[in-house]
């Protein structure tokens, strides 16, 4: 019965593991300019998707893929992909004012 625990425990732990390979996203330092709008230049590593992808640029899978229409077969190692520039939200966004000003009176 123990053995059979310790078996299943570490088929979890592999089945996991993948996953948090996939979370390990870094966005690209290189950025460039094309037709004056801003793009990151990503690579593709191993594990990464369609989703994790924008999830950590901040855009949709949709945006990736119209700049980028030969991922929709599938995203390949190796694969260079453009991806819109979105700038970070300012810690003092306007919503964030209109939220602070609603609660001061």
């Amino acid at each position: 019965m123990k053995t059979s625990l310790c078996i299943l425990a570490l088929l979890f732990a592999f089945a996991a593991a993948p996953v948090r390979a996939a979370d390990a996203i870094e966005k690209s330092q290189t950025v460039v300019y094309i037709n004056g709008s801003k793009f990151y230049v990503h690579t593709v590593q191993a594990g990464q998707t369609l989703y994790s992808l924008a999830r950590e640029y901040g855009v949709s899978e949709q945006v990736i893929l119209e700049y980028n229409p030969e991922a929709a077969d599938g995203l390949r190692t190796d694969q260079t992909l453009k991806i819109p520039f979105q700038a970070e939200a300012p810690a003092d966004s306007r919503s964030e004012r209109k939220l602070r000003r609603t609660f001061d009176t």
